[in-house]
């Protein structure tokens, strides 16, 4: 991710990988995959207000890899929960029709197609014991794995350089500016024990 353009972390030689992604954070990721092209017209919803998050919702919306949750909202600042990144990622793509996943907690008719692909073209193998977990949340770890895979494993080149993080890795309120995906300031939600997201790192 950091070769490609798609992060600088979160201030210097940190990444955070077991932070909670929001939606609009992983539309950013998303945008910048595929190049940060310039969207047709403005969002069509009424909670994307960030200046960061705005192009890159607009253009899932005209692409058509997002609808929003309805009423008018696209729900920035909640958690991306696994099923609705994989939604996105599949619609990104918009590849052919996957052999059905073998996956025993993915329920939601929306959910078969994307998640059948995500497994065929080996972006997740689970969370284990034949588990997806579409209802939990993805975590900055997952989104790099997920998209390291999505890239076909490319090899990684040696850094020139290591930098310690030096960042106390605390649990951000949601409204805090000083989380940082990789450009500019970020909302975060609170990551807390038992929470759709919380202690799973298998992606």
């Amino acid at each position: 991710m950091l070769e490609r353009g798609l992060t600088t972390g979160t201030s210097p030689g940190c990444f955070e990988p077991g932070r909670i992604l929001t939606r609009a954070e992983a539309a950013a990721f998303l945008h910048r995959l595929a190049g940060e092209p310039v969207p047709q017209s403005s969002p069509p919803f009424d909670d994307v207000s960030a200046a960061w998050a705005v192009d890159a919702v607009a253009w899932m919306a005209g692409e058509g890899i997002t609808t929003g949750v309805g009423r008018g909202r696209f729900a920035s600042n909640d958690p991306v929960t696994r099923g609705q990144f994989a939604a996105f990622l599949y619609r990104y793509e918009d590849p052919s029709p996957s052999v059905p996943h073998g996956f025993t907690d993915v329920a939601a008719p929306w959910q078969q197609e994307v998640v059948s692909w995500l497994s065929a073209a080996g972006i997740t193998t689970g969370t284990g014991h034949g588990q997806y977990s579409p209802d939990r949340y993805v975590i900055r770890g997952q989104l790099a794995t997920f998209l390291h895979r999505h890239a076909g494993r490319p090899e990684l080149l040696p850094a020139e350089e290591t930098i310690r993080c030096q960042r106390d890795l605390v649990v951000h309120a949601v409204g805090d500016v000083n989380f940082d995906p990789g450009h500019g300031p970020n909302p975060q939600h609170d990551r807390v024990e038992g929470s759709p997201g919380a202690g799973f790192s298998v992606a």
